[in-house]
């Protein structure tokens, strides 16, 4: 069965650094696709967003400031195993 594309993707960044944060909105920026952007900047604040509303895919710093990208996929493969995570 094919899935059918969504009008608008959900993307989901975790990374604490400002300046990467806003380099990946301004590329954002540039695509035809439309992207709903959502941004956290550590483990706790993209747990908490992924637990409000599904996303299509996790964008994952590994160093962050209350721990290593790991424990985020850990914790999300128990509750959301469907989402892919690009670290």
């Amino acid at each position: 069965m094919e899935r059918k594309a969504p009008d608008t993707f959900s993307l989901l960044l975790i990374e604490d650094d400002v300046l990467d944060r806003k380099a990946l909105e301004r590329v954002l920026a540039r695509t035809t696709m439309s992207i709903q952007l959502t941004c956290a900047g550590d483990i706790e604040g993209g747990l908490l967003e992924i637990s409000r509303r599904p996303f299509e895919c996790v964008l994952l710093d590994w160093h962050l400031p209350d721990g290593m990208g790991g424990e985020f996929l850990e914790r999300v493969a128990e509750k959301h195993p469907e989402v892919p995570v690009v670290v």
